[in-house]
């Protein structure tokens, strides 16, 4: 997937008019103020203090955002990896989360098993198990999958989300609590599904 493209754009309007606020507030607040601090009364650093905090919290975010735009336009991809923060060096090898729900839905898994090794017991609670914890596992995947692609287009890193922000976006949902609950068995099942496959699966 080709890695989208900061866009331009034009700083909004009341944003505009509010730094100009500040802008404002900050002169008048160190007009009578010396530019050497050791020159000034009490009431004079005390003033120039707080017009240096009217702009910290906007200050101290940008530091945020220079680190972002750093990693996003002026590292390679074999730079990246030496980062702490992104991922980089990942190759595409299928769609995860379709794979997996097609595979539990059809029960397509089954073709990887040595059969003749299991009983008809095991063929029939093997299937079942791995068949509910792969569509749960692939559900799940597939929720941060919408996520991740649209942070991607829309070069918005923060809508990125990981497994507990899927399960919590999934629980505000109408009928939220009786799908989580099935996702909670699912991923259970996934679990063990997961020591099925190992257990029986074709060398």
């Amino acid at each position: 997937m080709p890695r989208a493209s900061p866009r331009q754009r034009e700083a909004h309007q009341e944003l505009t008019d509010t730094l100009a606020r500040v802008q404002a507030a900050t002169d008048r607040l160190t007009a009578s103020v010396p530019a050497d601090a050791s020159a000034r009364s009490e009431e004079q650093q005390a003033a120039w203090l707080l017009a240096q905090l009217l702009s910290w919290h906007r200050r101290e975010e940008k530091s945020f955002w220079w680190r972002y735009f750093f990693l996003m336009d002026d590292l390679t991809d074999d730079e990246l990896l030496l980062e702490r923060e992104p991922m980089s060096g990942l190759t595409y090898v299928g769609v995860v989360a379709s794979v997996e729900v097609f595979q539990g839905a059809t029960g397509r898994f089954r073709e990887g098993f040595r059969r003749k090794f299991m009983s008809r017991f095991e063929k029939t609670w093997a299937g079942r198990v791995t068949r509910v914890g792969l569509v749960a596992h692939g559900a799940i995947l597939g929720v941060i999958a919408v996520y991740l692609v649209r942070a991607g287009l829309e070069t918005r890193a923060r809508d990125v989300i990981d497994a507990g922000t899927a399960l919590r976006r999934i629980a505000s949902l109408p009928l939220g609590s009786g799908l989580l609950a099935g996702l909670a068995v699912g991923l259970v099942a996934y679990g063990l599904s997961q020591w099925v496959l190992a257990l029986y699966r074709k060398p």
